[in-house]
């Protein structure tokens, strides 16, 4: 997976959590918030932990797992509140913390692609 396929699918995954609280389509019913917290279950996931032996220690590479972990955290509180029934308290943090831990997901991979195209041979 090439870094802008690993941002497509981390864009993916987070519409489908907001058309799902809008109701604009069902919440796929294997994603939990158990699920959620679970950093190697989506694809970026899998493509990081596929990637660390490579780039571990790297700074736009760790801070993109700490961005992805993070991620995931602020996911799996909106699943519990819509689990709970709260779609308000869903939306306040789709708003808030969700959307800035997948702005820094965005940033981070933004970062690793600058590095990779500085790295690549003219």
């Amino acid at each position: 997976m090439l870094v802008e396929d690993a941002m497509s699918s981390h864009l993916i995954w987070k519409l489908h959590l907001e058309h799902a609280l809008a109701g604009a389509e069902p919440l796929n019913p294997g994603l939990t918030s158990t699920v959620a917290r679970d950093v190697d279950q989506c694809s970026l996931g899998r493509w990081i932990a596929d990637k660390a032996p490579r780039y571990e220690g790297i700074a736009e590479f760790d801070a993109l797992m700490l961005a992805h972990a993070e991620f995931h955290a602020e996911a799996a509180a909106v699943l519990e509140k819509i689990e709970a029934g709260d779609a308000c308290g869903a939306r306040v943090l789709m708003g808030g913390p969700f959307q800035a831990a997948s702005r820094r997901i965005i940033n981070a991979l933004y970062g690793m692609k600058k590095r990779e195209a500085e790295a690549a041979p003219a």
